[in-house]
This record gives structure tokens, C-alpha cells and sequence, in this order.
């Protein structure tokens, strides 16, 4: 009977194993069997470093980096083996700063900032103080402060834990500060608008509740109980923009309570926000419970987002008007149903600017013809150039020879600029038979 293995015993390697591993060669000639990219197909460095491939960085032959910083991608990362590796190898012009540090706090980490630490001079700056508090490590930002007293803290610091929820790392940082201390301001707004309530309550009960617009950003957030509680407390940090912004992230429920609770109101924006993003039960409760209206931009954007219920029902049941933008973005990304719905609909039209618009897309040269065949606003030579501009040849070729009203000689002259060679024989060409056609 075979022996049982130990529970935790450590793989090894055979002696062919370890020589294949070793040997450039034969790795290279394993490795050409293997899925995914050869090792000699590699040849961005940089992308190599960030996932942490070892091996990619020390044989792939055509390996290339952008930059000189492939020690602090591989520290933000966390490949420690790649960082020491690079640290080690001959390869000078891939040199580290204190950017390495700085990274590796925003994520988390420690092993390899304590290697940073002890073998390379880079140091960090302040920023890797504001990392740590963003990624709620209060082990890296004790080591930070142990290993470099001299740096003052950042503000932003304190801005981060609160708005990330992390009252540890509060807890630990001073609350008295000396006279060239970058103090902190408005901590309130950042718990506020990451909607971290026991953020609030411990900044509330350390009298440091300064804020300047935490109930907008709690409005923003979605976040209810926080907004709740700050009128409670009296934060009077409220403005127009809680329902504004409140409608542009379609934050319903907040919408309702602001409206009980406080008297700030909104503007016109606020259903302008709700229809460009397509909320139409916002759309439909601020016109039907508030007194402010909106602008012709709800329909303009709604038509220009692709949201038809919100066109619809504003065109049915409160028509704030509309301009010529809501076809022109309609053309712009494509919509040909919606144009068509506000060309039988509506009577703003379009602007010469939706030829030029649609001629932007490779995909919208059906939205041209149909612009072409319905529409007799007109075509400038911006939409040539913009169709040369996003290498649309087809679309190049479609406008010069549909749309009698650009000059050809004008057309010639930006495809010189912007066209290849073929584009340009072509419309000479198409110049040359128009000539030759227009001769009594």
C-alpha cells in the first residue's frame, strides 16, 4: 500500500522539470504548444508587468515598455516576485519612484510596500497617505506614518476615509492640527456623498461637521437616511441641486421627500436631467407635483438619448417645445426611428449640422439617405470633412455624389488633406463628368 501524502506537503520539482523552466529554449519550445499568446508573440512590456507574468518579462524576446515606470505598475499590482526582479535585473532604464509606494497603499499592498520600504530609496509622497485611507488599510497608513514622520498629511486623507466609510482610520488621525497642518474642510460633505452615516455621527460628535453641500451629495447619492438625518441635525447644507441632481440620478424617493421636507425646491434642470437620462416617472411627477417647468432641452435630449416614452409623453401631455438639436442628435447616434417620429410629429426639423452629424458614423449612411429623400434643410462641406476625418469613404463617396450643393473643388481640397491617394483620383474624377455634363 502506498504511502499517504502529507496533507500540506510542498510540490517539487523533477530535475527535467527545473531544466526546462531554466533553459530559455526549451521554455520557449513548450510554451509554443501552450493556449493563448506565444512567448515570443509578446510584446507589450507594460501590459505584462500589470498582470504579473514573471516569465513573459524575463524571456520574451520583442518585449517592449512605453515608459520607464514598470516597477510601479508591477508595486500597484501587487506582484512582489516582479517587483524584485526588476529591482534586481540589469534592465536600467526600468527605474521605480515613489509612485511605487503610492500605488501599492491604493491597493492594499503591505508585503510589498514593506519590501519597497526596506531595499529601494524612491520613498513615497502624500498621496500614498490618501491611498491607504481610500482602500481602508489602517495597518499600511500606521506603517506610512511610523516610517515617514516628517510628511504632512494630506487634507484628502481624511477626505477619503470618510467618503469611503472607514471611522478606523478616522479614529486614528489627529483631530487637533498645528498651524502648518493641511486641515481638513467640509468632511461632512464627503461622508455625506458617499452615504456613510456613521462617518456623519462620529464627525458630528467630534465637532467637525463642517459642511457646505452634504445634503446635495446625499441627494445625489440616492441616500435617503442620510439625508434624513442631516436635516434632522440641522446641516442647513441643502440647495436647488438636491432635487436637481436627485432627478439626474433618478433618485425617485428622494425627489418626494425633499419635496415634503424642505423648501428649496428645483430648478428647470431637474426635468431636463430626468428626461435626457430617460426617467419618466421623475419626468412625470416633477411636471405634475413642482411649478418650476422645463426647457426645450427635455425633448431635445430625450430624442437625442434614443428615449422615445419620455418624447412621447412630453410631446402628448406637456410640450415644452423642442429645437432643431432633438432631430440633429437623433441623426447623430443613428436613430432613425426617432427620426421619423419627430419629422411626422414635430415641426422644429433639423439643422444643416445633421448631415454632418450622421456622416460622423460609419453605420449611418441609411439615416443620410433618409435625411436626403425627407429633409431640405441642407448639407455644409463640414460634413465632407467629417467623414474623411473618421476614414468613412463610403460615406465620403455617398455626400459628394448625392448632395449637388457642396462644391467638388472644395471637396477635392480636403481630400487631399485628409484622404488617401485613391480617394482623391476618385473625386476628381466625379468633378471632371459633373463639368463635362453642366456644358451647354
Amino acid at each position: 500500500m502506498a504511502e499517504p501524502v502529507a496533507k500540506h506537503a510542498k510540490p517539487t520539482l523533477g530535475p527535467v522539470t527545473a531544466q526546462v523552466l531554466l533553459s530559455p529554449s526549451l521554455l520557449g519550445e513548450v510554451l509554443r504548444y501552450a493556449p493563448g499568446q506565444r512567448l515570443a508573440d509578446w510584446e507589450d512590456g507594460d501590459r505584462a508587468v500589470q498582470r504579473g507574468y514573471l516569465l513573459v518579462v524575463q524571456y520574451a524576446p520583442r518585449l517592449a515598455f512605453r515608459d520607464t515606470n514598470a516597477l510601479d505598475i508591477a508595486a500597484a499590482n501587487g506582484h512582489l516576485a516582479l517587483v524584485q526582479w526588476l529591482h534586481a535585473s540589469p534592465l536600467h532604464t526600468l527605474t521605480g519612484s515613489p509612485a511605487a509606494i503610492d500605488g501599492a497603499a491604493l491597493g492594499g499592498h503591505m508585503d510589498v510596500i514593506v519590501w519597497l520600504h526596506a531595499h529601494r530609496v524612491d520613498g513615497c509622497s502624500a498621496d500614498a497617505f490618501s491611498n491607504a485611507a481610500t482602500s481602508g488599510r489602517l495597518d499600511i497608513l500606521n506603517f506610512l506614518r511610523a516610517q515617514y514622520p516628517d510628511m504632512l498629511l494630506p487634507a484628502v486623507t481624511y477626505h477619503e476615509a470618510a467618503e469611503q466609510g472607514h471611522v478606523s482610520i478616522l479614529e486614528s488621525l489627529p483631530t487637533t492640527f498645528a498651524a502648518d497642518a493641511d486641515v481638513p474642510r467640509c468632511l461632512m460633505d464627503a461622508a455625506a456623498k458617499g452615504g456613510n452615516l456613521s462617518v456623519a455621527k462620529w464627525l458630528h460628535a467630534h465637532g467637525l461637521g463642517e459642511c457646505s453641500h452634504a445634503m446635495d451629495y446625499a441627494a445625489e447619492g440616492g441616500h435617503l437616511e442620510m439625508l434624513q438625518w442631516l436635516h434632522t441635525h440641522g446641516y442647513e447644507s441643502c440647495s436647488t441641486d438636491a432635487m436637481n441632481w436627485a432627478a439626474n440620478c433618478g433618485h425617485l424617493h428622494v425627489l418626494q421627500w425633499l419635496h415634503a421636507n424642505r423648501t428649496e425646491g428645483c430648478t428647470e434642470d431637474a426635468v431636463d436631467f430626468a428626461a435626457e437620462n430617460g426617467f419618466l416617472p421623475i419626468v412625470q411627477w416633477l411636471l405634475r407635483h413642482r411649478d418650476e417647468g422645463a426647457t426645450t432641452a427635455a425633448m431635445d435630449l430625450a430624442a437625442k438619448n434614443g428615449h422615445f416614452d419620455v418624447v412621447e409623453w412630453l410631446h402628448t401631455h406637456h410640450d415644452v417645445g423642442a429645437t432643431t438639436a432633438a432631430m440633429d442628435g437623433a441623426a447623430k447616434r443613428g436613430n432613425l426611428p426617432m427620426l421619423e417620429w419627430l419629422h411626422t410629429h414635430r415641426t422644429e426639423g433639423v439643422s444643416t449640422n445633421a448631415i454632418e452629424f450622421a456622416a460622423e458614423k460609419a453605420g449611418n449612411l441609411h439615416v443620410l439617405r433618409w435625411l436626403h429623400e425627407h429633409r431640405s434643410e441642407g448639407c455644409s462641406i463640414e460634413a465632407v470633412e467629417a467623414a474623411l476625418l473618421e476614414e468613412h469613404p463610403h460615406v465620403f463617396k455617398w455626400l459628394c455624389e448625392h448632395r449637388h450643393e457642396l462644391p467638388l473643388r472644395k471637396c477635392v481640397r480636403l481630400a487631399k488633406q485628409h484622404g488617401p491617394s485613391h480617394l482623391v483620383r476618385w473625386v476628381q474624377a466625379l468633378a471632371q463628368r459633373r463639368a463635362a455634363d453642366e456644358k451647354p
